[in-house]
């Protein structure tokens, strides 16, 4: 698995990173040189081992980036199947506790 570097002066730099934007699966692993699966095998296992080794690379990178941001006040939150919204923390906080409260 690649190490992926991602450090306080790179999320700083970044200025795909600012309340409001969207950003897609594509955008993200290009920015941190993680692989998106192409060219899947037939084999089913193998294909399935593919495929969670890139979703956990990809969480990886989205909790670290998280962390970082979360210092700036934002934070990346699932907007669609392959894309991320950046959004002030209250925001998210603010949705996490309104959907709690409703079940």
């Amino acid at each position: 698995m690649k190490n992926l570097k991602i450090r306080k002066s790179t999320i700083e730099n970044l200025a795909m990173f600012k309340a409001g934007n969207i950003i897609t699966d594509v955008d993200f692993c290009n920015k941190f040189g993680i692989s998106i699966p192409t060219d899947l095998p037939t084999d089913r296992v193998e294909a399935t081992k593919i495929i969670g080794n890139f979703q956990m690379q990809k969480s990886f990178a989205v909790s670290t980036t998280n962390k970082l941001l979360n210092k700036r006040g934002i934070s990346l939150s699932q907007y669609s199947h392959t894309n991320y919204k950046v959004v002030p923390v209250e925001t998210k906080v603010a949705k996490v506790k309104a959907q709690s409260t409703n079940y």
